[in-house]
């Protein structure tokens, strides 16, 4: 019948899928999948959501703004000033008043500063630590067309002049020439009534990042992230980071191709002991680009596969498992047959039981549906093949 004529087609026919197969029970879930997860962006954070979002693919990617000139203002890893005035102690300024809007991250709000008994208005801003400063960052209009005076104070407590503003009303990148040395504050000064609509400082070079927050501390096992750093060329590296508590960070990958656009596996062994995993592209100094990442997938203590089968020794001896190929010789361009005991193949019977003879179906017929001429080979053998065995 049919399972005669082809037993292994009725094998495929009658065969079916054990009662509990259940394919996504051997699929891990990934962390990043889990609903306490969340993203967080450097700029465009109405998009961060789609580092976690399980595309990778057309339309799943977040798409980074531009960091140069002022628009890192709202970055909280390179704007060192970055909520300054909300925190005790660190604001000072020649009027009472309130001066979180200084330093809140948003040009569009502002902290009016008075004249003091001196005359002037001013507006210090302490620095968390001495910093070697690269830029400065100011938007700020005065009741008159009196400039505003930026200064940074030394470790040695002295100030030293940094710039100073063009006009009345000014949007400023003032950069810091290297080689001055670190400043633990910065100073803005006027002979009038100031509006400070932001202060802001760099202390290195602009970043574009994404960061996964997974809830809680995980053992993250492997990454998977599909990163760009768009077509024109402006960053420095990219890196791939860990964290426990967003502060201090661990690089689990550097030396990264900005511009590979395909996704990039990680397996972490050991596992990584991780409650932030962050994607960040290190700019060039000056260059406005755009970056981006389109997924950032983690796995936990299962792998990306699932748990790998406890080791056991395998019954069969690995001298059993071995074959050589028994027809042609290895590393001689000759048929076995032809070659001298001791040599060639005859060098691995001590650790092979069996032969692999492999043959190339088209060395004895033109198409698969012409049965090969069998009769003929026994007695070609001696002649096209060598000496039988």
């Amino acid at each position: 019948g049919e399972c005669a004529a082809s037993r292994g087609k009725c094998a495929l026919m009658q065969a079916s899928e054990p009662p509990d197969w259940d394919p996504a029970s051997y699929i891990p879930v990934p962390l990043t999948r889990i609903n306490s997860t969340t993203a967080s962006t450097s700029s465009q954070s109405s998009d961060s959501g789609k580092v976690i979002d399980g595309n990778d693919g057309s339309g799943g990617f977040w798409q980074s703004g531009i960091c140069y000139p002022t628009g890192y203002v709202g970055y909280a890893e390179v704007n060192i000033l970055l909520h300054a005035c909300e925190a005790a102690g660190r604001c000072n300024g020649s009027s009472i008043g309130n001066l979180a809007a200084a330093t809140d991250g948003s040009s569009s709000s502002m902290a009016a500063v008075a004249t003091g008994v001196s005359g002037q208005a001013w507006l210090e801003v302490s620095l968390r630590s001495a910093s070697s400063l690269v830029a400065i960052a100011i938007k700020v209009t005065t009741s008159s067309s009196a400039q505003v005076v930026v200064s940074g104070r030394d470790e040695a407590g002295s100030w030293v002049s940094l710039g100073s503003t063009p006009s009345s009303y000014s949007v400023a990148d003032l950069r810091v020439p290297s080689g001055m040395g670190k400043f633990t504050a910065i100073r803005l000064e006027s002979s009038s009534a100031m509006n400070v609509f932001e202060l802001s400082a760099r202390a290195g070079p602009c970043m574009e990042y994404a960061t996964v927050a997974l809830g809680t501390a995980q053992a993250v096992s492997a990454i998977s992230i599909r990163h760009w750093a768009g077509s024109t060329a402006g960053v420095n590296y990219t890196v791939y980071e860990t964290s426990l508590d967003g502060e201090s960070w661990r690089i689990l990958r550097d030396g990264l191709d900005p511009y590979l656009i395909g996704g990039l596996d990680t397996a972490l062994e050991p596992p990584v002991e991780a409650k932030y995993i962050r994607v960040r592209h290190v700019l060039q100094e000056g260059v406005a680009v755009k970056v981006y990442v389109w997924e950032v997938t983690a796995w936990g203590r299962a792998g990306r596969w699932g748990e790998k089968p406890a080791v056991r020794a395998n019954p069969v001896d690995f001298r059993d498992l071995l074959g050589v190929n028994g027809i042609w010789g290895w590393g001689r361009s000759m048929y076995s047959s032809s070659i001298p005991r001791g040599e060639g193949i005859w060098m691995y019977v001590n650790m092979s039981k069996h032969a692999r003879n492999y043959h190339n179906w088209n060395w004895d017929v033109p198409d698969p549906d012409i049965a090969p001429p069998f009769t003929e080979m026994v007695p070609r053998g001696s002649v096209d093949f060598g000496t039988n065995p």
